[in-house]
């Protein structure tokens, strides 16, 4: 299928951009600032929909912010959702998805927990997963404060590097033997630090995320770690039985579109109940500019129908 109208829009809108550094000398501060400026290029009013409350709180085990936000039918007695933003554990903020969670809360009715956590190259492999994890364990113990959520019911959902840090946040429970998140939505997950997935081929240039900016992504994030390393590398997990039930949104011209599709077929083939949507003519980020990119906003719907199907 050729591009979407808008993803073609999208990169019309970064072609007027100057190009990106060279990623074989790049340094963080400077693809901090590609980014910046990618973002502003495509960037509109935030929608900021109203919510019942906002409040931002503190994880205790990582020390790492969050953000809590109360839908504004004011549900209580659900669960609640942690949300993981992108930014290829290197960038990105709670701030950055702001609209995405107000969106969610209100469409789920659901409380959303936006939690940060720390960032290669500072803190590379495993801290962002164990800020991730320590996020989904203190929501867990915290839910009853946020409208007497139950606490024992905790979906996890992660965008780009947040959805590789909602799929560990899977298999450490699991590993724990303690709970397990009741869902997990994984959008356009990079899961293979090894690069085996034939998109990052197929998609390696012209669609905004490039293979050659996911090999300097990870490389920052992995440090020295085995790529193998399962909560760091998901697809590498030996066994994937009894894992939650997932629901995995990829983008046709993606690099990391393959790496989602092998996951789903892995969770598949171990029991595992999953749905699959591959949204055709997209890019990367896609679900990132929810006012002007009708896909996203359809996608962001499909997300809280599943998750408050599973949380109630």
């Amino acid at each position: 299928m050729a591009l979407s109208a808008s993803a073609q829009a999208v990169l019309d809108q970064l072609a007027l951009l100057p190009a990106p550094p060279d990623f074989a000398t790049i340094t963080p501060a400077q693809e901090t600032e590609y980014i910046s400026a990618s973002r502003a290029a495509t960037a509109v009013p935030r929608e900021g929909e109203e919510v019942a409350r906002v409040e931002n709180v503190t994880i205790d085990a990582s020390g790492c912010p969050a953000r809590v936000y109360l839908p504004a039918s004011g549900r209580a007695g659900q669960g609640v959702i942690v949300h993981f933003h992108g930014g290829g554990w290197l960038t990105g903020s709670i701030e950055m998805s702001d609209d995405a969670c107000r969106f969610l809360a209100n469409r789920s009715g659901c409380v959303v927990v936006s939690a940060a956590y720390r960032f290669a190259p500072e803190h590379p492999f495993p801290a962002a997963a164990d800020d991730a994890y320590a996020a989904f364990l203190w929501t867990a113990d915290h839910a009853a404060e946020f409208g007497d959520c139950d606490g024992t019911r905790v979906a996890v959902v992660g965008t780009s590097a947040g959805a590789t840090l909602a799929a560990a946040t899977g298999l450490r429970a699991a590993d724990a033997g303690g709970q397990l998140p009741v869902c997990q939505v994984l959008v356009y997950p990079p899961l293979d630090a090894t690069f085996q997935s034939p998109s990052y081929v197929e998609n390696a240039t012209g669609y905004y995320l490039t293979a050659e900016q996911m090999r300097w992504f990870w490389s920052k994030y992995a440090g020295t770690s085995s790529r193998e390393n399962p909560y760091l590398s998901p697809l590498f997990a030996t066994d994937l039985q009894g894992q939650p039930p997932a629901f995995i949104i990829t983008a046709e011209f993606d690099p990391l579109r393959d790496d989602g599709e092998r996951y789903a077929a892995r969770l598949r083939d171990a029991d595992v109940t999953v749905e699959l949507r591959r949204v055709e003519g997209q890019i990367h980020s896609f679900m990132g500019l929810l006012a002007t990119v009708p896909e996203a906003r359809e996608c962001w719907t499909l997300v809280a129908e599943r998750v408050r199907s599973a949380l109630t």
